[in-house]
């Protein structure tokens, strides 16, 4: 099964040198953007976390909060940097090994609100929300670094430690009888249902040939669907 984090405080206002309402925990990781470039601060990171977040847990990023005191500091981005972070987490989140669909992950820019409440131009907290991913696959980045998450942020596993979490996926899957796929199919399906009940999202249409597009043409028979999603016909 694939867990997605949870469910965030619902006012989720962010304002400018007052802290967050939740803390930095095991699912959710706060980082302040430092130095002149954030668009390479951002794309330097995202991939070790989003893959230690897919190795141990459901969590998230949250660049723009200073993890020491929780205290939103906000990253400075126009509209130009903004399609560039999306540009550039997307191609870093593409080279996770093995592969893994990039629609569960989520990319959102948050406003920063001052004191009386009113949005501060260009500046944001941007998130990157990840689900755990399949427990039979061990993930790693397009450098082959696997990571995994801890209370202090993330650990580098070594060699000894990467053969021992790959033993026991080994022995994990092979006592599973169904199609190694069917969790990300689910999750497909549960992620484009949620999108269309909130009506917050554009419509997805996978790339010709791309992974995603074989796995969404072995979910349209029907038999596959209602085994991945037993009751899909009712919704």
């Amino acid at each position: 099964e694939i867990l997605r984090p949870k469910t965030p405080e619902p006012e989720r206002l962010f304002t400018i040198n007052q802290p967050v309402s939740f803390e930095e925990t095991r699912d959710a990781e706060f980082k302040e953007v430092k130095g002149l470039n954030p668009v390479d601060a951002i794309k330097n990171k995202v991939d070790e976390y989003a893959v230690a977040f897919l190795n141990t847990q459901p969590g998230r990023i949250l660049w723009g909060i200073r993890n020491e005191d929780r205290v939103v500091v906000g990253v400075l981005l126009d509209s130009a940097k903004r399609d560039k972070v999306r540009r550039e987490v997307s191609n870093k989140l593409g080279q996770i090994q093995p592969y893994f669909p990039q629609l569960l992950i989520e990319l959102k820019f948050h406003s920063v609100h001052d004191e009386e409440g009113q949005e501060i131009n260009d500046l944001w907290v941007f998130e990157v929300s990840v689900p755990k991913g399949l427990p039979t696959e061990l993930y790693a980045t397009g450098g082959n670094a696997v990571f995994v998450k801890t209370e202090g942020g993330k650990q580098t596993l070594n060699h000894l430690q990467v053969v021992a979490e790959i033993e026991q996926r080994r022995i994990l899957k092979q006592t599973r009888a169904r199609d190694s796929e069917e969790d990300l199919m689910f999750a497909m399906v549960a992620e484009l249902t949620r999108r269309g009940r909130e009506n917050n999202g554009t419509a997805w249409v996978p790339i010709i040939g791309s992974d995603e597009h074989k796995m969404a043409e072995k979910m349209v028979t029907r038999n596959m669907l209602v085994r991945v999603m037993p009751g899909a016909y009712a919704l």
